[in-house]
């Protein structure tokens, strides 16, 4: 596979003030993304195959220690059947009431999710995991990644007798999953706040400005830059809240029975956790359709942390990429925001804020211009 830095569209493309970003692994993805972007030289684009491709890099580097092209056919083949099976999985019925799955005719289209994880699996997964296979028991040195640190897990269980969870068997799926989970939701939360920057440009711009004065114009925004970008911060709260990503989050079930408000709940029940009723009380968020990042500020002018902000859900069954997704979105949107301004494309057409409501909430397709800032 071919060094990305060499054939990464928009590679000669003169962003960072016509500067080569300094070095770090941690913002190599986001320095193609940028490069990307100002490839597009201010023309309407959807940001929705690059973000996905990004975003999956992201968690390409983590698994298997590799990002990949982003013309790369069998990554982009992966990506397609990826986003397929999410959208096939907005029939969440399917999984909830399993003999539907059985129904003539297939109306919940679970034959073809299925085919398309095993397509996922066998074609793209499992190959990688066969390689790290052979290179661990072979004696090579395989890449240091998720994949190398769960498999040497599994040996040293196996060396000691150890009954585990954690077997070789089930790495396919739990890197299926990982993906899935960690590409799709930090890559529509980019495109949800792209679209509010659309409709509200006056937040837009103080999100640059902060950055301008924090960062200013010669470096890119690194993660020690967060804790002074306040404004940004809240910002990214707000469409974390307004738009969340998984407004049911995922089924859960009772481990026992449980008494709640009168109620018992019996042990195995199916519990789905409406986490975007939360995020949209009127009890608790003033004029909760109101795109208004200054909620999340106090008079001190720091951030403001509410108990019911859940848009990863809460408790000890909390998203595990929380932190990653923060991250992700802070580096991005700095990055994006410092160096380009966002506008509607030329007939000033602007997107809807109403979604689509399917697996996740996505927003629905739409163009814009990132017209670089001087």
């Amino acid at each position: 596979m071919e060094d990305s830095k060499k054939s990464c569209p928009g590679d000669s493309a003169r962003v960072w003030n016509g500067k080569e970003p300094p070095g770090g692994e941690d913002s190599e993805e986001v320095t193609e993304y940028i490069r990307t972007i100002a490839s597009k030289d201010a023309q309407p684009f959807d940001m929705t195959h690059l973000t996905q491709i990004s975003v999956s890099n992201n968690i390409c580097s983590i698994l298997y220690g590799k990002r990949f092209d982003y013309d790369d056919q069998v990554f982009k083949e992966y990506m397609k059947a990826m986003d397929a099976n999410v959208a096939g999985l907005a029939s969440l019925v399917a999984g909830l009431v399993p003999f539907v799955r059985h129904i003539p005719g297939d109306p919940f289209k679970t034959h073809d999710i299925v085919r398309g994880i095993r397509l996922l699996l066998d074609t793209f997964i499992q190959p990688i995991i066969t390689r790290h296979i052979q290179e661990l028991d072979g004696g090579s040195i395989p890449p240091d990644d998720f994949i190398t640190a769960y498999l040497r897990r599994v040996r040293q269980d196996e060396a000691d007798q150890k009954v585990s969870y954690i077997t070789e068997k089930s790495l396919p799926m739990v890197i299926l999953q990982l993906f899935i989970a960690g590409s799709e939701t930090s890559a529509t939360t980019l495109r949800w706040a792209v679209a509010y920057f659309l409709h509200h440009p006056d937040v837009q711009e103080k999100c640059h400005q902060e950055i301008r004065k924090v960062v200013g114009v010669d470096r890119r925004p690194t993660m020690q830059d967060r804790p002074e970008m306040t404004y940004l911060e809240a910002t990214t709260t707000e469409v974390l809240r307004i738009a969340p990503v998984t407004p049911l989050s995922i089924p859960h079930a009772t481990s026992c029975d449980v008494s709640f408000a009168g109620y018992t709940i019996p042990k195995g029940t199916t519990v789905i956790p409406n986490l975007y009723s939360v995020l949209h009380d009127p009890e608790v968020w003033e004029d909760p359709d109101t795109f208004r990042p200054e909620r999340f500020i106090g008079p001190d002018g720091k951030l403001i942390r509410y108990e019911k902000f859940i848009p990863f859900s809460t408790g000890r069954r909390v998203c595990l990429g929380e932190s990653l997704a923060r991250m992700e979105l802070f580096l991005y949107l700095a990055a994006m925001i410092q160096h380009f301004r966002f506008l509607p494309p030329e007939d000033g057409q602007l997107p809807s804020l109403e979604g689509i409501l399917g697996f996740t909430y996505t927003p629905k397709p739409f163009t814009f211009r990132a017209i670089p800032r001087q």
